[in-house]
């Protein structure tokens, strides 16, 4: 992260923002070391005159980023407490294909979600022709998980339930595996959010459901 030193006001805000402790004031001008820097980009969003940029573009482009109009970023408070109310699991899909600039817009939902100390470790499987298959390797997970729960006489209860629900799964599974589909509910497609970190994986998989 670099300084124009001649546009920078001095006012701090950078500093005060930066969570590694890694801008100084030098002759009342911002100053980034680049010794902790996590680049999460704080410093170019707080300064109120653009005078903070990343010296690889490529690596940290702004061009997606819409600058702040009150008018553009207000949502309604009620609706959108409404909308997370209103969401529900679904288990009946329509054969439908896909549009690819559906696809994309939950992706990038995914993308623009914050993660931990920005290691943005979140990677994307889009699967489609081979969903049959990903059910099969899934299911005999479950079957496999399900038997050493139930032999294990320190699985809490409240999770038995489970594990005969998988045997069942697994069970009705093999014979007949064009029956029906308790796992993935016959839809055509899936999106595989993996990540080093659960939490990372996790915040980026609920952005993406409600996109």
């Amino acid at each position: 992260m670099i300084v124009d030193r001649d546009k920078c006001i001095g006012c701090t805000l950078c500093k005060q923002d930066c969570i590694v402790s890694d801008i100084e004031m030098i002759d009342k001008k911002a100053h980034i070391r680049n010794l902790t820097c996590i680049k999460c980009g704080h410093c170019i969003a707080i300064c109120p005159v653009k005078a903070v940029s990343c010296d690889d573009e490529e690596e940290y482009s702004m061009e997606e980023v819409i600058p702040y109009e009150k008018e553009d970023f207000t949502i309604d408070a009620d609706k959108l407490m409404n909308f997370m109310k209103f969401r529900r699991s679904v288990r009946l899909f329509k054969k439908d294909e896909i549009e690819e600039e559906k696809i994309e817009k939950i992706i990038d939902a995914g993308r623009f979600t914050q993660t931990s100390t920005n290691m943005q470790d979140i990677s994307y499987t889009i699967v489609k022709d081979s969903i049959p298959e990903l059910r099969r390797m899934t299911l005999g997970t479950l079957n496999a998980m399900a038997d050493k729960m139930l032999g294990s006489e320190e699985t809490p209860k409240h999770l038995l339930k489970y594990a005969h629900m998988w045997k069942r799964m697994y069970e009705s599974f093999v014979e007949n595996p064009d029956g029906p589909d308790q796992l993935f509910f016959k839809a055509p497609l899936l999106i595989i959010v993996k990540a080093q970190n659960e939490i990372d994986g996790g915040l980026a998989s609920a952005k993406m459901e409600l996109m």
